[in-house]
């Protein structure tokens, strides 16, 4: 998995689906991205050296736009990985907990 992960992340496959996504109007669905008509972060608000985070990688080349990724910035990013390898939680677990932190 980790294998195939890392080919998928340099793929042309993976930026044409990066495109769609940050092409789209995804940010309509995050409160501070929709008031500034902008992509942020999904945990922090931030809207600088974003990256798009699988909620799942169970569609993994074949993700849903609105459904398996979201925008989280670099940090933010290195945080929920380091949280859900340390913890052992799920992507998306690792995910909400981390935001939680903010939303505090």
């Amino acid at each position: 998995m980790i294998t195939d992960y890392k080919k998928y992340i340099r793929s042309n496959a993976w930026r044409r689906k990066r495109t769609q996504y940050f092409e789209s109007k995804m940010y309509n669905t995050y409160p501070t991205g929709k008031a500034a008509g902008k992509f942020v972060c999904y945990v922090c608000s931030d809207d600088d050296n974003l990256q798009l985070h699988h909620r799942t990688y169970k569609r993994l080349g074949n993700e849903r736009i609105n459904v398996d990724l979201v925008p989280v910035c670099q940090k933010c990013h290195t945080n929920i990985h380091k949280l859900q390898e340390g913890k052992g939680y799920s992507l998306w677990a690792a995910t909400k907990r981390y935001r939680n932190t903010f939303l505090k």
